[in-house]
């Protein structure tokens, strides 16, 4: 059943207000009456119209401001405005009117028949609107069980990981499935931070990324690691979160577990008096988001050709880096540096 579309119709002259609203109540329209702009913006608060037809001219506060406050409430900028005006507007006026807002811009006189077959299709858009908002908002609250439902999938498998862990006595078995344990619970937190974010389409950067680095540093238990992070208030997509994410967990892992050999003579650093840093920063330049991690250990091997490591968390990142489309570049600089720009 369609419901009974509501018409909000303001007007200072009473006359035309009453011939306005009297022809649209014929039509089977529920109409709301409004002789002045503040009148009008109460009763679309309390009402929430579908519709408003709205003189231009009015004293104390005329259509274009009731029109512009309107649109610039979130709860009443899905309300159609249509301007009227009796007088003859120039191209620039109504320009005006429209850059408030407006939907539309009626000038009078008009006859009644033009009048409600404008009103019909204006309601006929409204309808069609209403509905995508409606579907929209159903897809988004699917998206967000799908992200949470993913999440929780992951989170068994990251469970039944550390079961079959506390099983095995081997020492390298136990790091390799400790590393991809990580490598799913990053993939989990790319589903958790979909599944608490306003969109679904996006993943704020700062806490994804601190999240993050802060798991993987108490995971291989460095806490006296010094962990700077410079996180750009970004956002990123779906195709660039997952294998960012699990990048940097490649990165930071490898970081943890190479750049600080216990014979390492700690390197103190000038400008924080720390020893064992490690750094992420992520920032847009130019078109590009470049990703930076790296640290004050002891570096890379001597003519060490990353490209054709054979480390699997070199060569993952080296892949991710290409399904990112980024440029990849891995140095020595007071430690190991990788920066990828993408």
């Amino acid at each position: 059943m369609v419901r009974e579309m509501k018409i909000l119709v303001v007007d200072d002259d009473l006359d035309l207000l009453a011939a306005q609203a009297r022809l649209l109540r014929l039509e089977g329209y529920q109409i709301l009456e409004a002789s002045s702009g503040r009148e009008a913006l109460t009763l679309a608060r309390e009402h929430l119209p579908d519709l408003i037809l709205m003189d231009v001219v009015m004293p104390e506060m005329d259509g274009i401001q009731v029109c512009q406050k309107i649109k610039n409430d979130p709860l009443l900028k899905w309300i159609f405005v249509v301007l009227l005006s009796s007088l003859q507007k120039t191209s620039n006026e109504k320009a005006h009117g429209l850059e408030s807002g407006a939907d539309g811009y009626i000038s009078r006189p008009l006859p009644p028949r033009e009048l409600l077959a404008r009103v019909q299709a204006l309601l006929r858009i409204k309808r069609a609107e209403d509905a995508l908002r409606v579907a929209l908002a159903e897809k988004e609250l699917l998206l967000h069980e799908i992200h949470h439902r993913v999440k929780n999938s992951l989170e068994v498998v990251i469970a039944l990981a550390d079961l079959q862990r506390s099983r095995i006595s081997d020492p390298l078995a136990q790091q390799s499935l400790l590393e991809l344990q990580e490598r799913v619970r990053t993939v989990a937190l790319v589903h958790e931070s979909l599944y608490r974010s306003e969109s679904v389409t996006c993943v704020p950067a700062q806490p994804f990324l601190k999240k993050l680095t802060d798991s993987l540093v108490i995971v291989f238990g460095l806490q006296a690691i010094n962990l700077q992070l410079d996180i750009q208030d970004l956002n990123l997509d779906t195709k660039q979160a997952t294998p960012l994410g699990l990048i940097v967990n490649e990165l930071v892992t490898n970081a943890c577990k190479y750049a600080f050999p216990k014979d390492l003579e700690p390197r103190a650093s000038a400008a924080h008096g720390q020893d064992r840093i490690i750094r992420v920063s992520l920032h847009r330049q130019d078109d590009l988001t470049v990703l930076v991690v790296g640290d004050n250990g002891v570096g890379l091997p001597e003519n060490f050709d990353w490209r054709n490591a054979k480390s699997l968390g070199l060569r993952l990142v080296y892949r991710l880096s290409q399904q990112l489309h980024g440029k990849l570049d891995i140095f020595n600089d007071q430690g190991m540096y990788v920066r990828l720009a993408f």
